[in-house]
């Protein structure tokens, strides 16, 4: 099952297929990204937290979804 990194997804999927193996990947993040409710945590974070969720897929550094760095976006805000 591939599964969108945020926490609520990953809760979702856990809570309602459990013992089904799933793959997370930025490309099923919600958009926009810039919200900050649609950030994902760091991958040291959800492998923590979703143990079982394979993150083979996915970046090391923070999410860049979209070609916009969470950081970069919020520092042209201010």
């Amino acid at each position: 099952m591939l599964v969108s990194p945020l926490l609520r997804a990953l809760q979702t999927a856990d809570l309602m297929f459990p013992g089904v193996p799933k793959v997370a990947l930025d490309c099923l993040t919600e958009f926009p990204y810039t919200d900050y409710s649609n950030r994902r945590a760091s991958l040291d974070s959800l492998r923590c937290l979703f143990p079982d969720v394979n993150y083979n897929l996915m970046p090391v550094s923070s999410c860049t979804l979209y070609g916009i760095a969470p950081e970069e976006h919020y520092a042209n805000q201010l």
